[in-house]
């Protein structure tokens, strides 16, 4: 490489230019040799960038004081070498620019075809890359990453689970980017309605990508039911059940709740319990109510992951009902340490009963995924069947309604937290009549805490804080769909 650029007689700084295209090889080939996807791979990675280390000061020595051209060599590889926090660079050099823009693609290439490990490594370059710049790049990156990826709740899950997998600071900051991505993305629609200038360019570029989405015809039966059965006198999910005054934090933000702590599953008698009083609640609502649907027949469900040995597997399984007036939780564990194998066994029929064999109105959000981890846990494929109801997708279209776009075009569909700031904010107009200049002030100090996504799943026993938001996902999707039918 030297000779060439001399014998071009390249006038630029070229000998730096190298030296940074060096650093940035070595920067990325040292960090990615760290990274852990297996967690039994922790000692030869180790190795692999010691031996890294050792490989770039013998170049140096082989340099030796020989000709310009290995004094040139000499002087990249020690430049190369430098520590990062002296002499950082303000912005990026060309090569540095285009190697960014590859990497960005890989990004959505690999979260495009659900490809998480391929997208972590992705965005580790990426994080590397900038980490060494002297410049604000953080909320820049989130930013694009939000506008460009259309981030899926588990894949976000799987990426953090990398993160956790790994404890450099790049993985860290690569947490705070995900992190910071999901906060964002309640604070776009909260501003849906008046868009600033700032924002006039990311709605035009997601207007560009915009793909079809409909609502399957069984979804408008079961809309109709609920608003048919729903009267007056019948008792529905409301926010209220979720607002508790022990959520309230330095008096500013307040944070949903359930009314009573989630129960631990965690030993085959609490199986059964949880069994007979699905069975229960399930035969009852059926009984009552024949053909006809109410809210008191759906079960809500959602998953938590854990990732291990390169691997995502079930960490927990919530189930929520709603029973005279207020939400019931359960968090199941699918993690038992030590194992029990009566204890999966009896789990696995359990799963079987309910998402294959009963009556119950199974209510997700964005749950494909949740039903292929679920369907490998179980050693059983789990159609899409007519009882199941996907509330991202009725509160997505009526969304899109409500802001004036078509029903059936989405550029994205909106995560669990946005969903929940955007119906307290509409229930809080509702609540100040037809005026929509009005606003319910205490109703838009209400928000879903989303903390503890990033925790780890893994680990036994669970915080309460950990056993509150899992419990919690599932239930709040019993007050949305009451929200999303009756408004």
């Amino acid at each position: 490489i030297v000779q060439f650029m001399e014998e071009k007689k390249i006038q630029s700084s070229w000998v730096v230019e190298s030296a940074s295209r060096l650093d940035l090889l070595v920067r990325l080939d040292q960090t990615l040799c760290e990274v852990t996807l297996d967690s039994s791979s922790e000692s030869s990675a180790e190795a692999s960038s010691n031996d890294l280390k050792s490989v770039l000061s013998e170049a140096i020595v082989f340099c030796g004081t020989g000709d310009r051209h290995a004094t040139l060599v000499k002087r990249i590889l020690a430049k190369a070498g430098e520590d990062p926090n002296q002499n950082r660079e303000m912005s990026l050099t060309e090569h540095e620019k285009v190697q960014l823009d590859l990497f960005w693609n890989d990004t959505e290439v690999a979260l495009k075809n659900d490809h998480s490990k391929d997208a972590f490594i992705s965005l580790i370059k990426i994080v590397i890359l900038w980490d060494e710049k002297n410049c604000p790049w953080l909320n820049e990156s989130t930013a694009r990453l939000h506008r460009d990826s259309m981030l899926k709740d588990a894949t976000i899950k799987e990426l953090l689970g990398y993160c956790d997998n790994n404890t450099n600071r790049h993985a860290s900051l690569l947490k705070e980017m995900l992190t910071k991505s999901i906060n964002k993305e309640s604070e776009n629609i909260k501003g849906a309605n008046q868009p600033s200038d700032a924002n006039r360019e990311t709605m035009a570029y997601r207007k560009a990508k915009k793909k079809k989405r409909t609502i399957p015809d069984h979804y408008h039966s079961v809309i109709k039911s609920l608003q048919t059965t729903s009267t007056v006198d019948s008792i529905v999910p409301s926010w209220a059940v979720l607002m508790n005054s022990h959520t309230t934090v330095n008096g500013v933000a307040k944070y949903l709740s359930l009314p009573c702590p989630p129960k631990w599953v965690d030993s085959p008698h609490d199986l059964q319990c949880l069994q007979s009083k699905l069975h229960e609640a399930i035969n009852e609502s059926n009984g009552k109510l024949g053909g006809e649907r109410k809210f008191e027949k759906f079960l809500a469900f959602d998953s938590e992951f854990r990732s291990e040995g390169g691997t995502t597997e079930l960490a927990t399984i919530q189930f929520s009902i709603f029973e005279d007036g207020l939400p019931l939780a359960w968090v199941v564990d699918l993690n038992p340490n030590p194992a029990d194998t009566v204890y999966s066994t009896m789990t696995c029929d359990i799963l079987r009963w309910i998402f294959l064999e009963s009556d119950a109105q199974i209510l997700g959000f964005a749950h494909r995924h949740d039903l292929r981890m679920i369907s490998s846990y179980i050693g059983e494929d789990i159609p899409i069947a007519p009882n199941f109801l996907d509330v991202q997708l009725l509160a997505s279209h009526k969304m899109a309604d409500d802001l004036g776009a078509s029903s059936d075009i989405m550029s994205s569909l909106p995560g669990l937290k946005s969903c929940c700031s955007y119906f307290l904010e509409a229930s809080g107009k509702k609540m100040n009549g037809q005026n929509s200049n009005l606003y319910d002030d205490d109703m838009k100090s209400w928000s879903l805490l989303k903390n503890e996504q990033c925790s780890n799943w893994a680990q036994r026993p669970l915080t309460a804080n950990q056993l509150g938001y899992a419990g919690l996902d599932a239930a709040v999707l019993l007050v949305l769909l009451a929200e999303i039918v009756l408004s």
